[in-house]
């Protein structure tokens, strides 16, 4: 009787050993198939992944980019405190210049002219500078561009002649070589005159002029060579600063 039990146990034993090694081939197959397959995949899977991420990514970047270009507008358009008023106007057409903190009185008309002085036209010299990139000149000139206008100054007459109907009015009196102190594009106007001016044997003079006032910017390489002109003048000599005698 003891043996049959002894039977069973054995081929119970058997079979385990067989099935194993059954399941470990069918593995090692799949493993196989599974280690080759994936070679080919990798190569075709990236492409169409990372398509997408890109289209993601430069869709992202154009929302940004939109974004802060709807910003700017409205930061640009904003009222901006560096670009105050630059005069003050009357009601009767005098008005203030802000930059030189005087008035020009007057109407800009041959009855009432504005009256200038050198400090208000030389109140541009640090506005308008196109060499550093400063080339818009202040809009109260907007308001003497073809107006009628008086200044005071000294006169150089620009050509040796008995008579002349053009000349140069400055603030500081000069001979136009070495005697006194040259001009600059701020201080100085050039004149048109309506009718002849003798000077006799002096180039230089003092004396006040009227007539319509024109801009005419002139620049070289940035450099300005020229701002005012008057046109259509008279002219009437008065005691000026006597040029010292040599």
């Amino acid at each position: 009787s003891a043996p049959t039990p002894t039977e069973p146990v054995a081929e119970a034993q058997t079979e385990p050993d067989e099935q194993p090694s059954d399941e470990f081939n069918s593995n090692e197959l799949l493993e196989m198939f599974r280690a080759s397959a994936p070679e080919e995949a990798p190569q075709d899977d990236p492409q169409p992944e990372s398509a997408p991420v890109e289209q993601a990514l430069a869709q992202a970047a154009a929302q940004q980019n939109d974004q802060s270009s709807e910003q700017q507008p409205e930061e640009n358009n904003a009222p901006s405190p560096e670009a105050p008023p630059s005069y003050e106007l009357r009601p009767d057409g005098s008005f203030k210049v802000i930059s030189a903190n005087a008035w020009v009185q007057g109407a800009g008309t041959d009855d009432e002219p504005y009256v200038l002085s050198w400090g208000v036209l030389k109140s541009i010299e640090k506005l308008y500078e196109p060499r550093a990139g400063k080339d818009i000149l202040p809009d109260w000139l907007d308001l003497l561009d073809g107006k009628s206008v008086q200044i005071e100054g000294n006169t150089l007459v620009p050509v040796i002649a008995t008579t002349t109907r053009e000349l140069l009015v400055m603030q500081n009196p000069w001979d136009g070589c070495c005697i006194g102190v040259p001009p600059t594009p701020y201080d100085a106007i050039e004149v048109v005159l309506n009718h002849d001016v003798d000077f006799g044997n002096s180039a230089v003079g003092y004396g006040t002029v009227q007539g319509t006032f024109y801009l005419d910017p002139y620049v070289v390489d940035g450099w300005v060579l020229g701002i005012y002109i008057i046109e259509d003048a008279k002219y009437r000599s008065g005691d000026g600063v006597a040029f010292p005698e040599f």
